[in-house]
Order: C-alpha cells, then sequence, then structure tokens
C-alpha cells in the first residue's frame, strides 16, 4: 500500500490543490490528469525532474518526469519520442515502461514504471574490487547490446541513469536525449553530462552506439580507480589518460584492456559494439574463440584441443554490489582430476549466484562463461553450431537463453513469465532445434522450437508432467520423462512421424535427466526411490531392467556420458564436516572407479560432458 502526502511536493505547504491540480499556495501543479498526486522529488537534472507519485486509480507508486515542452510541437515530439523507445525497448526489462504523457501548459509529465532501488551513485563506495566491476561491465554490455541492437543509443549514460533495483538487477533509465536510427531528436536540449560524454557527443559530431560504450567506460574507470578520468575536453587539451593499474595493484590485464579500449577517444577506435567490448572482458580461451569471429566446426575445435597448452585462467569471485567491496574472493575451483577428454560445461554458485563455467581436457581451473546478478542453470553444449543453451531466472521464474561461443552474444529465447515454467532445453545434434518442457507447474508438456527461438510447438502433452528431454544421437527421436501421480516413466518419441511415443521404463519412484550414449544405444538417469535420495541407474534404449550405477551419494542427478559409453560424469551431494554441498563426480558405467571432479566451497551442479 503506497502512503499518500500530505504536503505540496514543491513548497512543503500542508496539501491543497485547485480543481486544476495545482497547489493553493506555490501555484504548481500537484495532481497530474486527475489521476497522479506527486508526493516527493526522487531526482533532478538538466533534462527535468523526476517524482515520487501516487495513481489514485489503479492505488500503485509511479514515477513521473517533469519536461519542459517550449511549445505544443515540441510536446508532441517529446511524446511520440518517448513512446517510440519505449515501444522498442518494451521487450527489455531492464527499462522502465512507459505508461502516459500529459501536457499542463508548456510542462509535459511522463508517466513511467516506479522502479524500487537507488542510482548507482547512491549504492557505491568507491573503489570497487576489480572482481565488482567485471561483474557490473558483462552486465552493463549485456544491456547496452540490446538496446543497440533495437536502434536506441541511450547518449546520457551515468551513474545518476542507472538504478540498481531491490533483486540486484541494474536498470537504465532517462533516455531523454536518445537517439533513434540515424536521426537524433532532442527531448530535452543539452548534449549529455560532460564529465562522462565522449569527444563526439561534446563536440556535436555524430553519436553511435560507441558513444555510450565511451561513457560506460568512463563510469567503469571511476569505480575501480575510486575517481574520474580526465574528461574529453581535457583529454582534446593533451591530458593523458593513465591505466587503472598505475593507480592501483593486481587489476586483472582483460578488465583493464576492455576499460581503455571503451575510452578511445576516437569512436573507430573502440569497439565496434558492446558485444565486441564483452568479448575482449571475457578473453574466451581459444577453444571457442577464432579470429575469424565465425564458429568452429566440430573438426576444428577437436583439431585444436591437441595443441592446447593450459590456457583456461582462474577466475575470481564477482559478487553482487551489495556486498561489501572488501570481502575476500573464496578459494577458486581446483580441478582434483583431470578430464579424461573433451570439454565440460556447468554451474557453480562459487560466486554467491550460480554462473555458468567451462573446464577443459588440458586441466587447470575452469573458465567463466556467464556474470550475473541472478541465477543461471543447466548448461548444454551444441558442438555443431557452437553455442550453449540454459535457464536463466528473473525474479522468481526462469526462461531459456543461448549464448553464442564465436561471439559471446546472449540472447533470451524464451523470455520468464511468472505464471510459466520453463526448463532442460536441450539441442538437437545439428544445433538446429531446441527441445524443451513448459508450461504450468503442474502440467508441463514438451516443446521444440528452432534454434533461434522461432517456431514453438507442441511435441507431447500427457495429463501428466513431460519434462527433461533428450536426444538420440541420429535426431530422429527423444527419450523424456513423464511424471503421473503415483509413478513416472521413460518414453521414446520418434520425430518427423505419426507414431506415438513408447513407454520404455516405468516406476513408483521420480524419473529425471534422462542421458543418451552417443552410440544411442543406452539411456542413463537419476531415480529417486523409498529412501528419499536419487541414484543414477542406467538401461537399453530398446527398455528391460535397470542397473543402478551409483550408490551412497546423496541425490545424484543429472548424468552425462563419456564419448566412449564408458563412464558418466553427473552431480551429487555429500555431507562435508559441516556443510552439504554438491559436486560433480566421474564413475565407471559400471559404479566403479568414483573420482570428484573439482574441491571448493561452491556447489557444482548441472554438469553437461561435451565429448
Amino acid at each position: 500500500m503506497v502512503t499518500q502526502t500530505t504536503t505540496c511536493c514543491h513548497c512543503r505547504a500542508p496539501l491543497s490543490y485547485t480543481r486544476e491540480g495545482r497547489c493553493k499556495k506555490c501555484r504548481r501543479v500537484v495532481l497530474v490528469n486527475g489521476q497522479y498526486l506527486l508526493s516527493g522529488t526522487i531526482s533532478s537534472g538538466g533534462f527535468g525532474t523526476v517524482f515520487y507519485a501516487h495513481d489514485q486509480k489503479s492505488h500503485r507508486r509511479v514515477a513521473v518526469k517533469l519536461v519542459l515542452a517550449g511549445t505544443p510541437s515540441d510536446y508532441e515530439l517529446i511524446k511520440n519520442e518517448i513512446m517510440t523507445i519505449s515501444q522498442r525497448l518494451s521487450g527489455l526489462r531492464f527499462v522502465p515502461r512507459f505508461y502516459t504523457a500529459y501536457q499542463e501548459g508548456s510542462e509535459v509529465y511522463l508517466v513511467m514504471e516506479y522502479i524500487e532501488g537507488k542510482t548507482l551513485d547512491q549504492v557505491r563506495t568507491l573503489p570497487w574490487t576489480p572482481e565488482s566491476v567485471d561483474r557490473f561491465l558483462s552486465v552493463m554490455l549485456d544491456q547496452l547490446q540490446k538496446c543497440h541492437e533495437h536502434q536506441v543509443i541511450h547518449r546520457d549514460l551515468k551513474p545518476r541513469n542507472i538504478i540498481r533495483n531491490n533483486a540486484g538487477d541494474y536498470i537504465l533509465i532517462d533516455f531523454g536525449i536518445a537517439k533513434m536510427d540515424n536521426v537524433t531528436r532532442t527531448i530535452a536540449k543539452g548534449v549529455g553530462t560532460p564529465d562522462y560524454a565522449p569527444p563526439e557527443q561534446l563536440q556535436s559530431y555524430t553519436t553511435s552506439a560507441q558513444s555510450d560504450l565511451y561513457s560506460l567506460g568512463v563510469i567503469a574507470y571511476e569505480l575501480l580507480v575510486g575517481q574520474s578520468p580526465p574528461n574529453a575536453y581535457a583529454r582534446l587539451s593533451g591530458t593523458a589518460l593513465t591505466p587503472p593499474s598505475s593507480h592501483l595493484a593486481n587489476v586483472p590485464p582483460r578488465l583493464e584492456k576492455t576499460i581503455m579500449a571503451l575510452l578511445q577517444l576516437r569512436a573507430a577506435d573502440r569497439p565496434a559494439s558492446a558485444a565486441q567490448a564483452l568479448l575482449i572482458l571475457r578473453d574466451p580461451p581459444p577453444l571457442i574463440k577464432r579470429a575469424s569471429g565465425k564458429p568452429m566446426t566440430p573438426a576444428e575445435m577437436l583439431a585444436s584441443l591437441a595443441g592446447l597448452a593450459v590456457f583456461i585462467f582462474m577466475c575470481l569471485i564477482i559478487f553482487g554490489i551489495a556486498n561489501r567491496p572488501d570481502t575476500p574472493p573464496p578459494p577458486a575451483l581446483i580441478p582434483v582430476v583431470k578430464l579424461p577428454s573433451g570439454r565440460l560445461v556447468f554451474a557453480s554458485d562459487r560466486e554467491g549466484g550460480y554462473d555458468l563455467f567451462l573446464a577443459d581436457a588440458g586441466g587447470g581451473p575452469p573458465w567463466n562463461l556467464t556474470r550475473s546478478p541472478q541465477d543461471e542453470l543447466a548448461p548444454v553444449f551444441a558442438p555443431a553450431k557452437n553455442y550453449l543453451v540454459y535457464l536463466f531466472k528473473h525474479r522468481d521464474a526462469y526462461g531459456i537463453a543461448r549464448l553464442d561461443l564465436a561471439t559471446m552474444e546472449r540472447r533470451e529465447l524464451m523470455p520468464p513469465r511468472p505464471d510459466w515454467n520453463y526448463g532442460t532445453p536441450m539441442p538437437s545434434p545439428d544445433g538446429q532445434r531446441i527441445a524443451y518442457n513448459a508450461g504450468p507447474l503442474e502440467n508441463l508438456d514438451l516443446y521444440v522450437m528452432d534454434a533461434n527461438g522461432s517456431n514453438a510447438r507442441v511435441l507431447a502433452a500427457s495429463p501428466g508432467q513431460d519434462y527433461h528431454p533428450a536426444w538420440l544421437p541420429d535426431g530422429t527421436a527423444l527419450v523424456y520423462v513423464v511424471q503421473e501421480q503415483t509413478s513416472s516413466a521413460l518414453m521414446l518419441l520418434p520425430l518427423d512421424t505419426n507414431r506415438a511415443p513408447v513407454e520404455i521404463y516405468r516406476t513408483e519412484g521420480r524419473l529425471n535427466a534422462p542421458a543418451v550414449s552417443p552410440d544411442g544405444r543406452m539411456i542413463a538417469f537419476a531415480e529417486r526411490r523409498d529412501n528419499g535420495e536419487s541414484s543414477i541407474y542406467r538401461m537399453s534404449v530398446q527398455g528391460g531392467p535397470a542397473e543402478r550405477v551409483t550408490n551412497g551419494l546423496g541425490n545424484a542427478a543429472t548424468p552425462s556420458w563419456s564419448s566412449d559409453g564408458q563412464r558418466l560424469m553427473f552431480s551429487a551431494a555429500r555431507e562435508t564436516s559441516d556443510e552439504r554441498l554438491s559436486k560433480i563426480y566421474l564413475i565407471d558405467r559400471d559404479g566403479s572407479n568414483l573420482q570428484q571432479i573439482f574441491a571448493d566451497r561452491g556447489n557444482d551442479i548441472y554438469p553437461y560432458w561435451v565429448p
């Protein structure tokens, strides 16, 4: 419930207003369009003042921005441009929703979604640790890439225009002088904030997506060093920009390289896009990056493995902004056993929330693929097309995302929905399709979509829950789980035919995560029976009895096969001296030779072994 104000937000006199919504004392508007009661100032700057407001019809808090229009034509320009920007960015959760606009004389009031949180200049304690700046840059570059893909350039990035909400997400606000396509339309007169604006913007030259990158570079430099770099005016006059490492020790080279690239005076010398800057920041190993920017073929990937040295470096902890900057990092993920072959992708919460990691048979600590304030889980690699699909969390709902490893570009294929559940995305062997389960929690169905997120269609919809799809190696069929009230079953669904699913195994226990061996003959899966702990089992794809593989490991789950079908990788929770942690293990298919992969304090889950 939003508490209504009892005083004028302008003059602080006891609230009393005219029929036109103006304060009887100061004569300024306090009730916009007879609906939005202004209650206080959020921020004020060169492009207007933003107020808290109470929507008296919906009884919710909103934000109302006051902009001076000057003329009726200015009002129409402002309204049309903010609506256009809002429509283009409407699917992006990190941009506040725009509701409507009203004119009161020469004043324009823009009614927008209120974001509970604080602006970056309110929450920051300088300097931040390199790890915190790294995480911030990763998130912001990903968000800018999406804005630029929708043909919107912010042009006034600064700490005051970035809100960190109560969920830890960063929200971009105040697109007041945004540029759309190749035409600049200015909602309020000005050229941005001088301390953060790039040279081309201060000199009234053409701006581009690279202009936003410069402003973000200034913010990142300030957060890392604890002081602002020389502004563009000073640098154009000859003041040198000193690298962050000249101010403090232990700056990761890739972080400094990214910031210095963003701060190049000439736009042409900066990264061509936010996605390219993100590639510099993440510095992917040769396994997933090539000079041409084109995805590696499976043959090229395998050939590259033979000559690789230990190239995957340790990823330091990246933690949320709300954490104290001097919080020490946890120990690194240390391999206990080297992978016998291939690559491993998995999720780990060693940095507070679950992020995705990649490890290689060459040994060494894994490489951090993603850094996000929200959990990211269940990664699966599509070697034929060189991308990952995985689940990502937003608030209390999950969506499906794709990460292209050649460019490190992230796409949301299925955005989260509060009343909908997505789970277990699984790319086809040729990488052209992705199977997944979706629906209300009590009635999940099996779906498939094209790899770009289009053409989603239902594959199986039983009265029970259909979930956890797994492809046969030739792509002709799927194995999946049907959960009913008193039992569950493994089903084999032929594709591209009219044949019905075939039941190949039924149990009174609960099944999950079937995985088909590379030769297409065996299925490994997890089953929870009477004792409440799940174990890994294996059986023939043709059906028959299931043989138990693991014993005595708590909640063994998500098995994955080696290339020769002789070993399995899975996660399981084992008791330590003071806690219960989920770790990743290797085991022979007959249940012998159990080995742990990593030793650290975090939970490592959802392993996917790529032969």
